[in-house]
C-alpha cells in the first residue's frame, strides 16, 4: 500500500482546507509500452473502486492499475519557492 509522508499529507491538506473529506486522487492516464503515465486531481470523492487511505488526517484515492503500481511506495511533497507543490513517489 502506498504511504503517505506527513509532509505529503499536510501539502494534501492544504490543497483541500476549503472542502471537507476532499483528497488527492492518483489515476493511471496512459499506458505506453512498459511506460504509464500517472495523473494528480484534488477531487471530492473516490471513485467506487478506488483504494483509499487515510494517513496524517490526509486522504488520498489511488485507482486500481495505480495502486498496482504504487504498492510499496512512498508519497512525498515539498513546496518550492514559488509556493507550489511539488510531489515525489519514492521506492
Amino acid at each position: 500500500m502506498l504511504t503517505v509522508t506527513s509532509e505529503a499529507a499536510q501539502a494534501i491538506n492544504a490543497l483541500v482546507a476549503d472542502q471537507p473529506g476532499a483528497g488527492l486522487r492518483i489515476s493511471s492516464e496512459s499506458v505506453d509500452g512498459d511506460r504509464i503515465t500517472l495523473g494528480l486531481a484534488v477531487t471530492n470523492t473516490p471513485a467506487p473502486t478506488d483504494q483509499v487511505i487515510e494517513e496524517h488526517g490526509s486522504h488520498v484515492f489511488v485507482d486500481d492499475q495505480a495502486a498496482t503500481l504504487l504498492n510499496d511506495k512512498i508519497l512525498d511533497a515539498q513546496i518550492t519557492d514559488e509556493r507550489e507543490v511539488a510531489f515525489t513517489l519514492f521506492p
